[in-house]
Parts: C-alpha cells; structure tokens; sequence
C-alpha cells in the first residue's frame, strides 16, 4: 500500500550536494564513450565534467541555486588537485565557466537549425580533441542518454527528500 503521509527527509544544500556528488561519481564508473574504431572520446576526468553539467541544469531548473556552490566546491575537492587551498575558489570560478560552455555547446537556446547546429557541435567540441562526425554523433547520444537516466534519477531523488529551510 501506498503511505502518502509519508514525510520528505529534510536535508541541507550541503548534504544534498553531496548525495549528487555521488550520483557523478556512480554514472563515472561506467564505460568511457568510443568510436566505431575503439577509440576513446573523452577521458574521466572529462566525463565527469559532463555528468556536472547535466545535474547542474536540473538544479537550475528546480531552482535549487543554492546547491550549486556547495556541489562546486566539493567536486573540485574530489576532482581538481591544488597545492594552495585558495586555489579552490579559482578552480571553481573555473569549472562554472566549463559547465556554462558545456550547457551552451549541448542544450543552445534558442536551438539553431540542423545544419548549423551539427556544424557547432562538430567545430566546437568543449575538450582538447577534435571529433570527427560520426564521433559527434555518438558524444550527443550518449549525453542525451545520460542525461535522461541523471534526470529520472534526480527526479526520485527530489520526492524524497526536501531542503532545510534557514530560518
């Protein structure tokens, strides 16, 4: 039977930034991307840029804003190595700007026509190797892919659960 006056466990950002921390770090367990030659298309580290950039766009969607500093912080805690600690805050300047090119590269709003949105996508890959088109093909399939398996999960996530408010 179903309980529908069943409470939603009250989190803060911080904790919640966390748990999606571990939703990336889960969804970069799995395989990296390749082409039809067995060559890889990014690498981790890259990948986890992306799957970043997915849960990023659901919290600006969910208006969840305050989440989005805390997730930032921990994942360049988890992800980028710095020998000075202030160095955090500029590598997380950093990483908001790769997530917004990210976002533009994958999701451009307003959504070009086809030709030139196939022709952005091939000219302009976020990462240091250049794809060839049957590559950009698959790297905006298996984003796609993956951002619906991230957004399903995020969603349940969201029944569940609910922020504390400060108060």
């Amino acid at each position: 039977m179903f309980n529908f006056s069943q409470k939603k466990n009250k989190i803060s950002a911080e904790e919640m930034a966390s748990g999606l921390m571990l939703i990336i770090e889960k969804a970069n367990e799995g395989e990296l991307p390749n082409d039809a030659d067995g060559n890889i298309i990014f690498n981790k580290h890259e990948q986890s840029l992306l799957f970043l950039t997915m849960i990023y766009n659901l919290l600006d969607k969910n208006n969840l804003n305050n989440i989005k500093l805390p997730l930032l912080s921990i994942f360049v805690q988890k992800y980028i190595k710095t020998d000075d600690p202030n160095d955090v805050l500029i590598e997380i300047a950093v990483i908001a700007e790769h997530v917004k090119k990210m976002n533009e590269y994958f999701s451009p709003s307003p959504l070009p026509p086809y030709e030139e949105y196939m022709k952005n996508i091939h000219d302009n890959f976020p990462f240091a190797n250049k794809l060839d088109v049957s590559q950009t093909f698959n790297v905006n399939v298996w984003y796609h892919e993956h951002e619906k398996a991230i957004s399903s999960t995020f969603k349940s996530l969201l029944t569940k659960i609910s922020l504390k408010t400060d108060k």
